[in-house]
C-alpha cells in the first residue's frame, strides 16, 4: 500500500498533527541512539490506546510493519524501521502509586528518573537503573529488560514486574492486573495461551535444553526472547506477562506496566580501588559478590587514561592496571560503616571510602563520562561503538584478557573497556570508521570472532542489558543453538504470524543485517561534531514536542551539510528547518547539561541565525547596540502600541528615579534591561526591591551613571548577533571595573549568568542577586508566608548550579511550596515567547496541573515569569519580592 493511502487511513481516526510525512520530519525523528539510519515512510505521534488499537488495524490490513518507541536512547538499532515508526512521548506519563510506595503504574512514556522522583518521598525507587535513567522511558526500559550499575539480574524488569497491560497485533487488550480481562483473554487467546503452555512442556521434558536455559540467565543475559519465563513460570498468563519484557516491540505494545519497587537506601559511600592488573581485580570482585555490596564498577588500564582528566585519576597510570569503584548503600550510616568495614577486612587492604558527595559524584562521574569521552575523542565522521557482553563471574578474568586481545587483533587500540564487575557485565567501547567499505569488513570480522569468543569460548550473553536489536539478531541463533532458536521463531509467529511488529529484530532472515544501513555521521560544525545522537538532551528540551528537539536538529542539520547545495534547492526543507530548527529553538544550553560531552545546541542555532541574518537586520541591530538607551524607550512605546490593539502583553515599567542605601558593605547593583521595559508583578519595582534588601542586609548601594544605555548583550546574543553581544557585554564589565567596588549583583538569572561566564575571566566576581541574598539569610529576620505557592528556578540558575540558593529563599520564606521538576526551561526565550507563543505553551504544557490550588508564583527572570504567568493561571513574581515581603 502507498504511504499516501496508508496515510488517509490512518487520519480517519488521529489528528493531523500527529502524523508526520515530510522529509525534514522522517529523518529527524527516525534518528535514534544506535549506528544504524532507517527512515521511515511515516511517523505517528499516539496519544492513547486508542490511537494504538486504530494504527495496529490499519497496519494489519495494510500488511505494514511498524515500529514502536519512546525515547530512543536504546543502541542497538531496535528503534528505528523504514516502514511506520509509532512514537510515544508527553500523553503517555501517567502513573499511580500503591500500598505506600511498593507498587507503582507506570505508562511507557514516563522517564525512569521521574518515577523515582514520585517515589522518593516513600523512600522506594523501580529496580531497574540504566545510565540512561535521566532520559529512558518505561516503555524502552521493559522493552529491553534494561538493568544496570546496581539492580543486576535480581532487581530488573523482569524480576520486578507486577502486571502489564498490553495489545497485540489483532487488537485483542489483555490486563494482567484485573481478573476479568485475563479471563475474557484465555477464552479468546486459547491458541495463543496453549502455544505457550506446549512450548514450557517441550522445554520442561527435555533437560538438556532446561539446563542451558538456566545456566544462561544465571548471568545478565537479553540476547533473545526471554525462555526463562517458560522455566520459572506454569501458567502461560505469567509466562506471556514475563516474555514481554525484553521483547523490544515484536510481540506486542505495552500499554502500563506495574512494578514492585525497592528500597532507596539515602546513606551512600565508594571507594576507588586500585590492582596491578585485571585478574587480581576479578579476584577481589568475586570476593566482594559475597558481601552487601551494592555495586562493583571495573575500569581496564585503557578506561584509567581516558579519565585521567579528571582531577580523582592519576596519572601515574601503569600497564596493566585495573580500578574497582566500589559502592555500599544502608539505611543509617550505623550500618553503612559495618559494611565499609567488612569490604575492607574482606580485602584484606587499605581501602578508602568516601561519603563526601561532592567526591561521591565526581567519583561516579568518572566511570559514566568514560563512553562520552571516547566518543569525544574520535575522529570526526567516526562512529563511536559501545558493545555489552557478560562472562560467567568465575570466567571474568579470562573474559577480559582475551577481549582485550581480540580489540588489539583487530587494531582497535583506542578501545576502553569497563563495566558491571559484580556481574561479569563488561561494556566496551571503540571507534569504527564506516565510509569505508574495507573498515565495515573489518567489523564484521570482529563480530564474527567475538560471537565465538563470548558464546562459545567462555559461554557468555552476547547482550547483557543493550537488547538484541539489529546489532546482535544475526547471532541469536549462534548464541542459543538451533532448537532454543527454533522455539523463539515459534513465540514469534504465534504473536505475530504476519512479522509486522519490529521485523528484523531479534528474529532475522539476514546474516549480514548489523553491517546494513549503517548511519553517517559527517562532518557539520565542531560545534556538534562530538555528538554521538545518544538523546540524553531531548528531555530538558522545551521544542521537542513541538518542532525538533537538539538531537533531531542535529541530525537535521549533519543532513543538510552532508547534502550540501542540494538542500538550497529545497525551499520546503529549508523552509521547515527555519521554523523548526530554527525559530523554535530556546538556545538555552540546558541540552548541553544533559549531553555527556557537553554540546550546546543552541550555539549552534544562535551561529545559524548569525549567517543567516540580513544587510539591513544587521544595520538595524547595530544602530539598536549604540543607541540602547532609545531602544529601550522605543521598546517601551512598541509594547504600549501593542496592548492597545489587544496584545497580550505585561505593562511598561516607569522610569526609575536614583536609588541608594548605606551599610558596611559596597554593593554596585545593576538592573537588567528587562526590569527597565517590563513592569515588576508585585507593587515595588524590582529596583526598589533590591534597595530594600540591601537596607536590610547593611549594604551600601551603588549604581552604574551610564545605566541606561548598556546592557549584557543577551538579546543580540540570542538573535545571533554575537560581535554586537560581546561589545556590549565588555562595555558593561568595563563599567563596573572602574567603580573599583567588589561586590556586584544583577537581578535578572540569565543576565546574571551571561556577565559572570565573562566577567570571572577578568578576575571580576559577579552574583545574581538571589545567590548574593541567599548567603546572608542570616542577617534577616524573615516570616514565613503561609500562601500556597509554585516556584520555578529558571534554566540559568540550573546551569550555574544557583538553583540550590533559589530553593533556599523559597524554603525559608513558604511553609510549602510546589516545584514542577519536570519543566527544565519555560521557553520564553527572551522575546521569543512573545513571537512564537507556542514554544512556551509546549515546554509548560503541565504547568498548570503542578499550579493547581496555588495562589502565587515565583520566579528570577522578568521574561520567564511573564510566561509562567500566563501559563500557569498563577501570578509570578520575583522571588526577591517574596523575600522582601517576608523580611518586612
Amino acid at each position: 500500500m502507498y504511504v499516501g493511502e496508508f496515510r488517509k487511513l490512518i487520519a480517519d481516526k488521529i489528528p493531523e498533527s500527529s502524523i508526520l510525512s515530510d522529509d525534514l520530519d522522517l529523518l529527524a525523528h527516525g534518528t535514534d541512539a544506535s549506528f544504524y539510519r532507517l527512515i521511515p515512510e511515516i511517523v505517528i505521534k499516539a496519544r492513547h490506546e486508542a490511537d494504538i488499537l486504530h494504527i495496529l488495524s490499519t497496519c494489519n490490513e495494510a500488511e505494514k510493519a511498524l515500529t514502536f518507541r519512546t525515547a530512543g536512547t536504546s543502541l542497538s538499532g531496535q528503534a528505528v524501521t523504514d516502514s511506520v515508526l509509532v512514537k510515544l512521548g508527553h500523553h503517555w506519563k501517567g502513573y499511580k502509586v500503591f500500598e505506600d510506595g511498593l507498587k507503582i503504574k507506570l505508562q511507557p512514556g514516563i522517564i525512569g528518573a521521574q518515577v523515582n522522583r514520585h517515589l522518593s518521598e516513600f523512600g522506594r525507587k523501580i529496580g531497574p537503573d540504566p545510565a540512561s535513567i535521566d532520559s529512558a522511558m518505561i516503555g524502552g526500559i521493559v522493552a529491553n529488560n534494561a538493568s544496570g550499575m546496581c539492580c543486576g539480574t535480581s532487581q530488573n524488569s523482569y524480576q520486578s514486574i507486577d502486571s502489564i497491560r498490553l495489545v497485540l497485533i489483532d487488537g485483542t487488550v489483555l490486563d494482567t492486573s484485573d481478573e476479568t480481562s485475563i479471563t475474557s483473554f484465555r477464552e479468546e487467546k486459547k491458541d495463543l495461551l496453549d502455544g505457550l503452555a506446549q512450548i514450557r512442556k517441550e522445554i520442561m521434558a527435555d533437560e538438556q535444553l532446561k539446563s542451558l536455559i538456566l545456566k544462561k540467565y544465571k548471568i545478565k543475559n537479553t540476547t533473545g526472547y526471554g525462555l526463562n519465563s517458560f522455566v520459572d513460570f506454569s501458567d502461560p498468563i505469567d509466562i506471556l506477562t514475563h516474555l514481554m519484557v525484553g521483547s523490544e516491540g515484536t510481540l506486542a505494545f505495552i500499554s502500563e506496566v506495574t512494578f514492585n519497587t525497592v528500597p532507596d537506601l539515602k546513606c551512600k559511600s565508594c571507594a576507588l580501588i586500585l590492582f596491578p592488573n585485571v585478574k587480581e581485580a576479578c579476584e577481589a570482585t568475586v570476593v566482594l559478590k559475597e558481601l552487601e555490596v551494592d555495586a562493583v564498577e571495573m575500569m581496564d588500564e585503557a578506561s584509567l587514561r581516558s579519565a585521567a582528566a579528571f582531577e580523582l585519576i592519576d596519572n601515574n597510570i601503569e600497564a596493566g592496571m585495573t580500578a574497582l569503584l566500589v559502592d555500599v548503600k544502608a539505611n543509617d550510616f550505623e550500618d553503612l560503616e559495618d559494611k565499609k568495614s567488612l569490604v575492607k577486612n574482606s580485602l584484606n587492604q587499605d581501602v578508602d571510602f568516601t561519603s563526601d558527595s561532592e567526591i561521591y559524584s565526581k567519583l561516579w562521574k568518572v566511570r559514566k563520562g568514560l563512553f562520552p569521552i571516547v566518543g569525544a575523542n574520535r575522529k570526526v565522521g567516526t562512529t563511536v561503538i559501545i558493545e555489552d557482553v557478560c562472562f560467567p563471574l568465575e570466567k571474568l578474568a579470562s573474559g577480559t584478557l582475551a577481549l582485550q586481545e581480540l580489540l588489539k587483533e583487530f587494531s582497535y587500540d583506542e578501545a576502553i573497556i569497563f563495566g558491571h564487575a559484580l556481574d561479569g557485565n563488561l561494556h566496551f567501547v571503540f571507534t569504527q570508521d564506516f565510509n569505508d567499505l574495507k573498515e565495515v569488513e573489518r567489523y564484521k570480522k570482529f563480530m564474527d570472532a567475538l560471537a565465538s569468543l563470548v558464546a562459545k569460548d567462555f559461554e557468555g550473553s552476547l547482550k547483557a542489558e543493550h537488547g538484541t536489536g539489529r546489532n546482535m539478531a544475526p547471532f541469536v541463533e549462534h548464541e542459543w543453538g538451533s532448537k532454543a532458536y527454533s522455539l523463539m521463531r515459534r513465540i514469534k509467529e504465534l504473536f505475530d504470524p504476519k512479522n509486522l511488529l519490529n521485523p528484523d529484530v531479534i528474529i532475522c532472515e539476514q546474516e549480514d543485517l548489523h553491517i546494513n544501513n549503517l548511519k553517517p555521521l559527517p562532518e557539520a560544525d565542531d560545534l556538534i561534531d562530538d555528538c554521538i545522537e545518544c538523546g540524553f538532551c531531548e528531555s530538558v528540551c522545551p521544542s521537542k514536542d513541538l518542532s525538533l528537539s537538539p538531537r533531531q536538529r542535529i541530525a537535521v542539520y549533519r543532513e543538510m551539510k552532508r547534502e550540501g547545495k542540494e538542500f538550497k534547492k529545497s525551499s520546503k526543507w529549508m523552509k521547515d528547518f527555519s521554523y523548526k530548527g530554527e525559530q523554535t529553538c530556546a538556545t538555552d544550553g540546558m541540552c548541553g547539561t544533559k549531553c555527556p560531552v557537553n554540546i550546546d545546541t543552541g550555539k549552534l542555532i544562535k551561529k545559524y541565525r548569525g549567517e543567516n541574518n540580513t544587510w539591513l537586520n544587521q544595520k538595524l541591530a547595530k544602530f539598536s547596540a549604540n543607541h540602547f538607551d532609545l531602544t529601550v524607550k522605543a521598546s517601551k512605546s512598541f509594547m504600549k502600541v501593542a496592548k492597545a490593539f489587544g496584545k497580550n502583553y505585561p505593562e511598561v515599567a516607569s522610569s526609575i528615579s536614583p536609588i541608594n542605601s548605606q551599610g558596611s558593605e559596597k554593593v554596585l547593583y545593576f538592573s537588567s534591561c528587562v526590569h527597565r521595559v517590563f513592569k515588576a508583578t508585585g507593587e515595588k519595582p524590582i529596583s526598589k526591591t533590591v534597595e530594600s534588601l540591601l537596607k536590610k542586609t547593611n549594604c551600601e548601594l551603588i549604581q552604574l551613571n551610564t545605566e541606561e544605555s548598556l546592557c549584557c548583550g543577551l538579546p543580540y546574543s540570542s538573535k545571533g548577533f554575537e560581535q554586537l553581544a560581546d561589545e556590549k557585554l565588555n562595555e558593561l564589565i568595563l563599567e563596573m571595573i572602574c567603580t573599583g567596588v567588589q561586590s556586584i549583583i544583577c537581578d535578572n538569572s540569565p543576565c546574571s549568568f551571561r556577565i559572570r561566564e565573562i566577567a570571572q575571566k577578568l578576575n571580576v566576581e559577579v552574583q545574581d542577586a538571589v545567590s548574593f541574598f541567599a548567603d546572608r539569610l542570616d542577617s534577616l529576620v524573615i516570616k514565613k508566608s503561609q500562601e500556597s505557592s509554585v516556584v520555578f528556578p529558571v534554566c540559568s540558575l540550573k546551569k550555574s548550579g544557583e538553583d540550590v540558593s533559589f530553593r533556599k529563599i523559597a524554603a525559608a520564606c513558604l511553609e510549602t511550596y510546589k516545584e514542577p521538576e519536570e519543566i527544565a526551561c519555560c521557553g520564553f526565550a527572551g522575546d521569543r515567547g512573545f513571537s512564537h507563543p507556542e514554544l512556551t505553551g509546549s515546554s509548560l504544557k503541565c504547568l498548570e496541573d503542578v499550579s493547581q490550588g496555588c495562589s502565587s508564583g515565583y520566579s528570577s527572570s522578568r521574561t520567564c515569569e511573564i510566561g509562567l504567568s500566563l501559563h500557569s493561571g498563577v501570578r509570578f513574581d520575583s522571588i526577591l519580592s517574596l523575600l522582601d515581603v517576608c523580611t518586612e
